[in-house]
């Protein structure tokens, strides 16, 4: 009869052992997943916002670019009409 009960007993204690194991594992588990989680959350705002202002930056570099194209490019035929209106001048020399 002691011999039973005390494999009851023990059975009783370490199945409680294995429960608190568990709990404690299921605990940190979860600790651990709403850290990371939190921390992939952070890092994917971050590179969503990186994302948009490198798009804005070339979007903005683009704009300078038609402009100054659009700039340059003037002053490229103001520049050839100058040219051609000195050679012209210098063939009736």
């Amino acid at each position: 009869i002691q011999a039973w009960f005390r494999g009851v007993v023990t059975r009783a204690h370490l199945r409680r052992l294995h429960e608190c194991a568990t709990t404690l594992q299921r605990h940190w588990r979860g600790y651990r997943t709403r850290i990371l989680a939190r921390r992939y959350l952070i890092e994917h705002v971050h590179q969503m916002w990186q994302d948009y202002y490198d798009s804005m930056a070339t979007r903005i570099q683009a704009i300078w670019r038609g402009y100054w194209a659009r700039k340059t490019r003037a002053n490229v035929v103001q520049l050839r009409r100058w040219l051609r209106a000195v050679y012209a001048k210098n063939d009736e020399v």
